[in-house]
């Protein structure tokens, strides 16, 4: 079977692809594009067809499930800093100086987490000890 268009148009593309991820629309149009070219004496088999609609849906619950991941390791991002509130810390400054103090506030950013230590501003990852 011979899919002379598709293979065309997908090697005429940059060489640093913008979007790396294939979705349903791009499969799709790849499928009927391949549906199009294929040659009548030897057309696809059903079975071919099946498998090839089996990968999109495996791709699709495979996206969802890296969608739903990102959103869990989020969440467990946002919820180590907030275990914190009210216990003693122990983290080391910039310069190696070792501190001690009480979680007295958190921060959460997007970027970091930031904690209120004895009114000075900790980053989460600089904690050392939990007491």
């Amino acid at each position: 079977m011979q899919v002379a268009s598709a293979t065309q148009t997908s090697s005429t593309q940059s060489a640093t692809p913008t979007n790396t991820i294939v979705g349903n629309q791009d499969f799709m149009k790849l499928l009927i594009a391949q549906l199009q070219q294929q040659d009548p004496l030897d057309p696809m088999k059903p079975s071919d067809f099946m498998g090839q609609l089996a990968q999109l849906q495996t791709v699709s619950q495979l996206s969802t499930v890296g969608d739903q991941l990102s959103q869990l390791n989020a969440g467990q991002n946002r919820s180590g800093p907030l275990s914190l509130l009210g216990r003693q810390v122990a983290w080391s400054d910039d310069q190696g100086a070792s501190h001690q103090g009480q979680v007295e506030e958190v921060r959460l950013s997007d970027s970091a987490s930031q904690l209120v230590v004895g009114g000075q501003l900790v980053n989460w990852s600089q904690i050392q000890s939990v007491r």
